[in-house]
């Protein structure tokens, strides 16, 4: 194989990997990733039924389904039982620097995490992890541009999500082994190809 095929195989493999990720269950933790702090939607703190998107920090901008808290119990209403088909699910935009989600759910809810390279749920998937009543996080090892808390774990789709929480992180993410096995395979056809080389 010629070297200019040999480089642009590596370009276009090495654009179709998605990010490294590491999941957490526990809060407590994945918070002591994220450094130098983190921050903490606190939905109890709006349980008189302000929208999350007129509180939300600086630089954080949600999209999707209405981001309404229920007053009862302080949690964020998600899922296409409470929204419909067209726009179900939460979701959040973050300015640059962002690298680690996660959040809570209620009791026998929960979904998934997904969280994109681009806004609105746009760009790459960078990768995902459950969340339920105890805890779900995910850190990425490139930044993360918006965030999709889906409804998935019981039978009406409809969810609460508590205390979305999110900040950068310098936690070492391990690369993923599809990224061993490209860099092992392309040493070796650079070896074959340096052998051809020499015997022309």
């Amino acid at each position: 194989m010629k070297r200019p095929a040999l480089f642009f195989t590596a370009l276009l493999f090495a654009g179709s990997l998605q990010a490294a990720t590491l999941t957490y269950v526990d809060r407590a933790t994945f918070e002591a990733a994220l450094d130098p702090g983190y921050t903490l939607i606190d939905t109890s703190a709006y349980a008189d039924g302000t929208p999350i998107g007129d509180t939300l920090p600086a630089g954080v901008t949600s999209f999707g389904a209405p981001s309404t808290i229920r007053a009862a119990d302080g949690v964020l209403l998600n899922g296409q039982g409470f929204y419909g088909t067209t726009t179900p699910n939460i979701g959040l935009n973050f300015s640059p620097g962002i690298n680690g989600v996660g959040g809570s759910s209620g009791e026998g809810d929960g979904g998934m995490i997904m969280i994109y390279s681009g806004l609105n749920g746009t760009g790459s998937l960078l990768g995902s992890a459950a969340y339920s009543v105890t805890f779900g996080g995910i850190i990425s090892s490139v930044d993360i541009g918006s965030v999709i808390f889906t409804c998935d774990f019981n039978f009406d789709l409809k969810c609460a999500l508590i205390d979305p929480t999110f900040g950068s992180s310098t936690a070492v993410v391990p690369l993923p082994a599809a990224l061993w096995l490209f860099a092992t395979a392309l040493l070796g056809l650079s070896g074959m190809a340096g052998r051809r080389t020499a015997r022309e």
